[in-house]
């Protein structure tokens, strides 16, 4: 993978890429100048302290240059790579220095190019820095052709990753089952992570069968480190997707599991989303009291995280809409409404002006807004699980008010939107 060159050729070619003549580096390494040329044509080798001298003359002291030291420089690469893969982000971001090392060597173009994917997979771990990864994503489209296999790869899952931001979902798919196509030495031991992906796009869109089948394949994969927060986070995705489809004793032994590495590895976001799940077992098991329960302990691991923490809070906005508690509910719907559009996310917006509407059904206003605009938005976001709550919710009130055209026309539109759960999307017949 490195450049199969000698090192008085590497010298050289560092030399004219950075503008210095001889006399330049032999002056601040204080060596002749005669030195260095035959260095540089490979007629000489030099002592240690004065290739030092040379090298730190050049600015590339701590560049990979020796085979010795190209071979470490990778290792450190495979090790990067799996910080990022195990969450481990704050000892990622504390190697991009040393790494950024491969820079400085003009004729390590291909590596340069992989540093590139490496640093872009850095920054896909914070939601902030999503303009500059669409920038440096849109700058790697130009030099594809130069890129190595594991270049190609992480480019395809970068690319994934940034439309699963994007809420691109379809073309969320097609990068990262096109990343899975890719063997080689960055991807292997480390497909848990895509079909982690994949399962999350597929959570996304509530095509939960498929989901959990790629939930499955991750934890089979994964390398069985306990200390892993990524383990968390496919057993709490896991446990998601049991849970939605009514599986709770498996959703339960999951978010057991999930709830144990969260606390071992301290992912306080994993902790929180875990006592979500149990709120939502227990909802299933028709206990909203110790639904309400649970979703508090998520409130208060989830309270200073900004959008996480609206999660847990509009849970609790429907428990409490279900034990008919709708003055509470309609306060909390309205709290979270605030917070929504402080934080300016759409669905969340969109969702607890939706619970406010429900908790004053009674109203012809609340009656249309739910039916005409937080529906079909809904399944707009591919939040279809909500759209089949708010059509049960409506179809319900309909048949109290013995308005039974319009509890038909919910029901029809609930049996539509269960139809586009179970239906396929691009790529599920190609890639499943």
């Amino acid at each position: 993978m490195f450049a199969d060159l000698s090192i008085g050729e590497k010298i050289r070619l560092i030399r004219k890429d950075r503008g210095y003549s001889l006399e330049n580096v032999a002056k601040d390494a204080n060596c002749s100048i005669a030195t260095i040329s035959r260095l540089e044509r490979s007629e000489t080798d030099v002592d240690d302290v004065t290739m030092y001298a040379i090298r730190r003359a050049l600015g590339v002291e701590k560049a990979p240059l020796t085979t010795p030291e190209c071979e470490q420089y990778m290792g450190r690469m495979m090790v990067w790579g799996q910080l990022m893969s195990s969450l481990r982000i704050d000892e990622a971001r504390a190697m991009v220095t040393e790494m950024s090392a491969i820079l400085q060597l003009p004729y390590e173009r291909s590596l340069s190019l992989l540093y590139t994917q490496m640093e872009i997979r850095l920054l896909c771990h914070d939601i902030c820095n999503m303009p500059l990864v669409k920038k440096m994503l849109a700058e790697s489209e130009h030099c594809f052709d130069e890129m190595g296999e594991d270049a190609h790869h992480l480019f395809f899952s970068n690319k994934g990753l940034l439309a699963y931001q994007q809420e691109d979902f379809r073309n969320a798919l097609k990068y990262m089952f096109t990343a899975l196509t890719y063997q080689c030495q960055v991807s292997k031991g480390r497909e848990s992570d895509l079909f982690t992906y994949i399962g999350m796009i597929y959570l996304r869109m509530a095509r939960i069968h498929f989901a959990i089948m790629y939930f499955e394949q991750a934890r089979q994969a994964f390398g069985g480190d306990l200390t892993n927060p990524a383990l968390a986070s496919i057993e709490t995705n896991l446990a998601t997707g049991y849970i939605q489809i009514g599986e709770f004793e498996k959703g339960r032994v999951l978010v057991e599991n999930a709830l144990a590495h969260a606390r071992r590895t301290n992912l306080t976001v994993g902790i929180g989303i875990s006592y979500c799940n149990l709120a939502e077992i227990q909802r299933g098991k028709g206990d909203l009291d110790e639904a309400i329960r649970h979703v508090d302990n998520s409130l208060y691991q989830l309270k200073n995280m900004g959008a996480m923490y609206m999660i847990p809070l509009y849970y609790k906005t429907i428990y409490l809409y279900e034990l008919k508690r709708t003055c509470e509910c309609l306060s909390l719907a309205k709290e979270g409404l605030a917070l929504a559009k402080a934080d300016g996310s759409e669905l969340f917006i969109l969702q607890f002006e939706t619970q406010c509407h429900l908790a004053t059904l009674k109203d012809p206003e609340a009656e249309n807004f739910i039916e005409n605009i937080a529906i079909p938005r809904l399944r707009e976001l591919y939040e279809l699980n909500y759209a089949l709550y708010y059509c049960e919710k409506l179809e319900e009130h309909y048949k109290k008010k013995k308005s039974g055209k319009k509890a038909l026309t919910m029901a029809a539109i609930a049996r539509d939107i269960y139809k586009e759960m179970f239906s396929a999307i691009d790529y599920d017949t190609a890639n499943a």
